[in-house]
């Protein structure tokens, strides 16, 4: 969760460099390579009230498939506004190869 709790330097280690980010919110929220993911996190950073992600649970992990998934929730600070999403990932040599994720309108609740 560094990676989108700020820190777009991270890309670089964490994803493939042919990496695809398909957003479900918004075109504007894809991403392709590692570049343009820094790019989009950094901007995500710089806006008046950067949302915190969280991890919710244990995140759903099959190494031998390649496969990932996660639920979390993001609140800006300010407003304490609550979002919830899933992403599904694939992965290829040890880094993030594709990602999809699916944002909700609330956050999860248990």
């Amino acid at each position: 969760m560094q990676l989108r709790n700020g820190r777009p330097e991270l890309a670089m280690d964490l994803v493939n460099g042919d990496f695809a980010l398909f957003s479900g919110a918004d075109k504007v929220g894809d991403a392709h390579g590692p570049s343009e993911l820094a790019d989009l996190i950094k901007q995500q950073a710089e806006t008046a009230d950067p949302p915190a992600f969280t991890i919710h649970r244990q995140p759903v992990v099959a190494p031998a498939r390649g496969h990932g998934a996660f639920l979390w929730t993001a609140e800006t600070k300010a407003d304490g506004a609550l979002v919830g999403g899933v992403d599904l990932l694939t992965v290829r040599a040890g880094r993030f190869a594709r990602a999809w994720s699916l944002t909700g309108a609330r956050s999860f609740r248990y």
